[in-house]
């Protein structure tokens, strides 16, 4: 497979990268760690007129601890995020994740903003960035805009990027939850999730007092159980009612089918994999609280 023809250009900076899609126009991408753009150009589903390399802007590199949280640049590849110990002290939700995305190799060109603007919605890092309330902050020559991630994601393949704006970074607030549950459900180690779980949750002892329940791969984007969450803040956080609570996990959403699995089935896995991790997180409150 070969990729149609396309001119090539390197930008030193942010502005540049604004004159070159300036001067390509919309059909000009930009290329970041490639792992999802460059299939896409060999099996001829994607011809640019322009790509425009990003990967030589040092600033988009940072993993920062900033006054308001945590910084991840758009450029910093998914296995620095793996291996930070800043990720892993103040974002462990990010940290358990990580290691669960494609392939050791893959992770090692892959970027945080391009998982984001890529916007698949079986991919981890949207997931648990949404469950974490990050900030995205996006840049264009008009000046700079932040983006809260519930806006960010408009459906399949689809966000609030408008031609001309590239990710620069995305900021985490301050964590405010002290337990975390990531599940996911593939057929083989490395694909995209089946059915995924992301859990942020705060106990006062054993007594919930919030909860933030995330899905991915199971509809056109990730999307949030507002509803479970309030039956489980309703009702003590106990086995019994754990079992009761999961059995609701996403009865008043539609869910998606994919290749492999209608949508019955996909809905009967979410409630599987809802109650383990409720019951993973029930035993690491009850640890917590001894």
């Amino acid at each position: 497979m070969k990729s149609p023809n396309f001119t090539y250009c390197r930008a030193k900076s942010i502005p540049e990268v604004f004159e070159l899609l300036d001067y390509y126009g919309e059909d000009a991408r930009i290329l970041a760690g490639g792992q999802s753009l460059m299939p896409t150009l060999n099996m001829r589903l994607s011809s640019p007129t322009a790509l425009i390399d990003i990967n030589h802007i040092s600033e988009l590199k940072n993993i920062q601890e900033q006054s308001l949280g945590l910084s991840i640049g758009a450029l910093v590849r998914h296995y620095q995020v793996e291996t930070s110990e800043i990720v892993a002290k103040h974002t462990p939700l990010l940290h358990e994740a990580l290691p669960h995305v494609a392939h050791s190799a893959i992770r090692t060109r892959g970027t945080f903003g391009g998982s984001l603007a890529f916007a698949d919605p079986a991919a981890e890092i949207p997931a648990i960035t949404l469950a974490l309330e990050g900030v995205i902050h996006v840049c264009s020559k008009m000046g700079e805009r932040q983006i809260a991630v519930q806006d960010f994601f408009h459906g399949l393949y689809s966000t609030a990027l408008e031609h001309g704006e590239i990710i620069t970074n995305v900021l985490f607030p301050k964590n405010t939850y002290s337990h975390f549950v990531f599940k996911e459900l593939t057929r083989r180690q490395g694909d995209y999730a089946t059915v995924g779980i992301a859990i942020a949750a705060e106990f006062q002892g054993t007594q919930l007092i919030k909860i933030r329940i995330i899905y991915f791969g199971v509809s056109d984007r990730p999307i949030v159980d507002m509803n479970l969450a309030q039956q489980l803040m309703n009702d003590r956080f106990e086995q019994e009612n754990i079992l009761n609570k999961a059995q609701l996990a996403g009865d008043d959403m539609d869910i998606s089918s994919d290749i492999y699995h209608d949508a019955q089935i996909k809905r009967h896995l979410l409630k599987v994999m809802v109650k383990r991790a409720l019951f993973d997180l029930l035993g690491k409150a009850c640890n917590g609280a001894i």
